[in-house]
């Protein structure tokens, strides 16, 4: 084995060691973690933090809105049938960047994306929000 294959295995050992022990082949390693482990939310958040602490990567120029989605879906995002673009981020990007101990800068398009979406995301909070409290004066009245 080389570094890069011990790399390798060393992060599915920490994907598996965070999402369970789901079985990963050679085919994996190219793939999206997030079509392989459906990791996101609070348990992608664990994960960069243990990955982080593992490899001593700089974590300067990594956005986590760019890589990861929150741990549910907003109940909008499912009526309006919206699937939100990541960044992919496979087995060996995440092993070339434990090997460079720095989180690459994302491009500029990247940056845009994730700023249309972080605000198309509070219009959205903001909007199930407001049906939230539009249920509730109904099923009061209704009570009344």
């Amino acid at each position: 084995m080389n570094d890069a294959t011990d790399t390798q295995q060393a992060i599915v050992n920490l994907l598996q060691q965070q999402m369970g022990k789901k079985p990963v082949v050679e085919a994996d390693f190219d793939r999206n973690i997030l079509d392989v482990f459906g990791i996101a939310g609070d348990d992608a958040q664990e994960f960069i933090t243990a990955f982080h602490k593992q490899f001593n990567v700089d974590m300067k120029n990594f956005d986590f809105s760019l890589y990861f989605g929150d741990e549910g879906f907003l109940l909008t995002f499912f009526l309006l049938r919206r699937k939100r673009r990541f960044l992919p981020l496979s087995i060996r990007d995440l092993a070339t960047i434990a090997q460079t101990a720095e989180w690459p800068a994302p491009d500029e398009m990247a940056r845009q994306e994730s700023l249309r979406f972080k605000n198309l995301d509070r219009q959205l909070l903001i909007m199930n929000w407001m049906a939230l409290i539009g249920l509730m004066a109904l099923v009061l009245k209704w009570l009344d």
